[in-house]
């Protein structure tokens, strides 16, 4: 007996349409500026084209020259993975020509019929005609599958989704991501996770700021670390440091051992203390979850580039992102308007985060000034280009040390040279401020103790962070 799915049928796969959508997007710069706009690359039944397709749209959309070897570049970010040669796409642009602007008009209105017309096909198998033969299945629930079909066929008519959701579809995805049991994504410290509501959640931003010589990117290394330990994925762009920088603090952290020991002196430890850096060194190289690209001169699609291609390799879609000093882009050098570019970099730094599914820590700078005021702990708008930056971010934690002064500490370095001080024991205490949180209260603090020697930062104990801020806030409440 037939199968009655198999009546049902296929749409025919036209894949020279599919083809010549291609070539004339890549050859014409009208056309592809058409695709951009109009197509999306899922829309493609080829997955080789819908990968081309999403090449192309990438390379239209940050203005690069369009080449083969671009075209190449750009498609191993596609979601579809699928792998494309030179020959392949040479061969393409050899076959077909150029297509008059009505005539690719009408190429991309039957690429859109098409899709559209394979969903529905799709949608009768998987759900309309086994709905319509369960003797189970009431009248309302076909209605309702139907409604979805008429909702596939007023897609075809339009260039562009709706993007609006009613509070009914929302509610469900919400009962979905409810369901995925995510509450809360750990900072790396603990004690600072019970100040946060959610933490470094999925698709979230958070920025580390303070002053130059503060501790803001040992403040970030310390949270990779402890992550890392968690079993969390913790990639860093390192624009400020190179890895083997970044090598010696990890082993500084994990050895307890100076950062300046193990830089260069390792080779004068002792018998016992050389067996210490051999164990945690090993450790080290088998960590399986802190990737480091220490690649001085990085550009925005670049980054989006290497994190994809990341979760692509690791199977594995959330992350914490770290971009360490993120002033240090290649799109914030030399700009004719620094305020407006910025914003709009954010604004893209923000879109990446959500489209990727993982969380951005940014490490950024805070005015000179604020060590020039008599309350010298940072706020929100002593952030360079504070309105951009707090705009995107969903957390903000500010550092702040005390008794610290870069400028004084400096001044000593160049005074005493190597010669040994007394140092002042509270010049090791340093503040997280919780600046800014999604859905938390603000401000909050937490006492640091910060290791100079190994540059780590490690949460003071709960019994003394209570008179640590008996009256901290009351001595500079004006400030906030």
């Amino acid at each position: 007996m037939a199968n009655p799915l198999q009546e049902l049928g296929q749409i025919p796969l036209d894949k020279d349409n599919e083809a010549i959508i291609i070539v004339n997007a890549f050859k014409n710069e009208k056309h592809r500026e058409k695709l951009a706009r109009q197509m999306d690359y899922r829309e493609f039944r080829f997955p080789e084209f819908g990968t081309l397709a999403y090449a192309i749209k990438a390379i239209h959309d940050e203005k690069l020259d369009m080449h083969i070897d671009m075209l190449l570049l750009k498609s191993k970010t596609c979601p579809i993975r699928k792998y494309l040669n030179f020959e392949f796409i040479e061969e393409l642009l050899n076959n077909f020509d150029e297509v008059s602007p009505q005539n690719f008009d009408v190429h991309l209105s039957k690429l859109r019929t098409d899709s559209v017309k394979s969903t529905l096909v799709d949608t009768i198998f998987k759900s309309l005609y086994r709905s319509i033969v369960d003797p189970r299945t009431k009248l309302s629930d076909i209605e309702m599958r139907i409604n979805e079909l008429n909702k596939i066929l007023e897609k075809g008519y339009s260039a562009f989704e709706l993007g609006f959701k009613s509070m009914e579809e929302v509610v469900e995805d919400y009962k979905i991501f409810r369901d995925k049991g995510i509450k809360t994504r750990t900072t790396g410290f603990s004690q600072l996770d019970k100040l946060m509501t959610q933490g470094l959640m999925d698709e979230w931003i958070s920025i580390i700021a303070g002053v130059a010589s503060m501790g803001k990117s040992s403040m970030a290394l310390s949270m990779m670390n402890n992550l890392g330990n968690k079993g969390i994925i913790c990639p860093m762009f390192a624009l400020e440091m190179p890895n083997m920088s970044l090598t010696h603090k990890l082993l500084a952290f994990n050895t307890k051992f100076a950062v300046k020991k193990i830089a260069a002196e390792w080779d004068n430890l002792t018998s016992e203390e050389q067996g210490i850096y051999e164990h945690e060194l090993e450790r080290l190289r088998r960590n399986k979850y802190i990737y480091l690209n220490d690649k001085p001169t990085q550009t925005l699609p670049e980054i989006r580039e290497q994190i994809m291609l990341l979760q692509d390799k690791l199977q594995q879609q959330y992350m914490v992102v770290f971009v360490d000093l993120f002033g240090k882009i290649q799109e914030f050098q030399g700009s004719d308007n620094f305020a407006r570019d910025y914003e709009k970099n954010c604004n893209i730094v923000q879109i990446m985060t959500r489209e990727l599914g993982i969380h951005t820590v940014l490490v950024a700078q805070i005015l000179k000034s604020v060590m020039q005021r008599k309350f010298k702990r940072p706020t929100m708008n002593d952030l360079k280009n504070a309105g951009a930056l707090t705009e995107v971010a969903d957390n903000i934690f500010g550092i702040y040390r005390p008794f610290y002064d870069p400028e004084v500490a400096l001044k000593q370095q160049l005074t005493y040279g190597n010669e040994e001080i007394e140092p002042d024991p509270n010049s090791n205490l340093a503040e997280i401020l919780i600046l800014k949180q999604r859905m938390g209260h603000v401000p909050q603090l937490l006492n640091f103790f910060f290791d100079p020697n190994t540059t780590r930062f490690s949460p003071i104990e709960d019994s003394y962070q209570d008179a640590l801020n008996a009256t901290k806030f009351e001595e500079d409440e004006d400030d906030y």
